[in-house]
């Protein structure tokens, strides 16, 4: 009986129940369409002193949508006294681009690099120990404006010697908006 219809007699089918059922939840759940996440398949080495690409660890992002980022970058270095430079870059003209990298250094303490724009931020100056992997923690907030393209990690060395982003990182965006 439908009440608001006169108490007129309908007949319910198990696709409009889905149907129904579908736009209900999907207003109450992230979409797994929502979330997009990609993961280093293998290691990445450079010896650049200036910002290079990590091939392989890079996400599409959408024109005119806002993103929450987190990044688990593991790094290594061949030599103790040069650190890694770890940024972002990505489509041309985002709204706000803002995020904080979480590195650990030789003092074995943690150096923090809050950037706010694309390959912002700075070398770190030294590494724990050499050719162990290290983590470095990636968060932040991406509002793309009018121009959809890749958001990618990109990564330097301090020194020129070889740093290296471990196979096994990754990058994940969650849409919000």
């Amino acid at each position: 009986v439908d009440s608001a219809a006169s108490n007129t007699l309908k007949k319910l089918t198990w696709a409009n129940l889905k149907a129904t059922l579908k736009t209900y939840f999907d207003g109450l759940y992230q979409l797994q369409t929502d979330e997009l996440t990609v993961r280093l398949a293998s290691q990445q080495t450079t010896t650049s002193t200036t910002l290079v690409n990590c091939t392989g660890l890079s996400v599409s992002v959408a024109a005119s949508t806002t993103y929450q980022i987190e990044g688990f970058i593991g790094f290594q270095s061949a030599l103790a006294t040069c650190g890694i430079w770890i940024s972002l870059n990505g489509p041309a003209s985002p709204t706000e681009i803002s995020f904080n990298l979480q590195i650990p250094t030789a003092a074995a303490t943690n150096a923090n690099r809050n950037q706010t724009a694309y390959d912002g931020g700075s070398t770190t100056a030294d590494v724990p120990s050499i050719n162990t992997t290290h983590f470095a923690l990636l968060n932040g907030l991406l509002v793309n404006g009018a121009n959809a393209g890749t958001l990618i990690v990109r990564f330097a060395s301090e020194t020129g010697s070889t740093v290296r982003i471990q196979a096994g990182s990754s990058l994940r965006l969650r849409k919000v908006s």
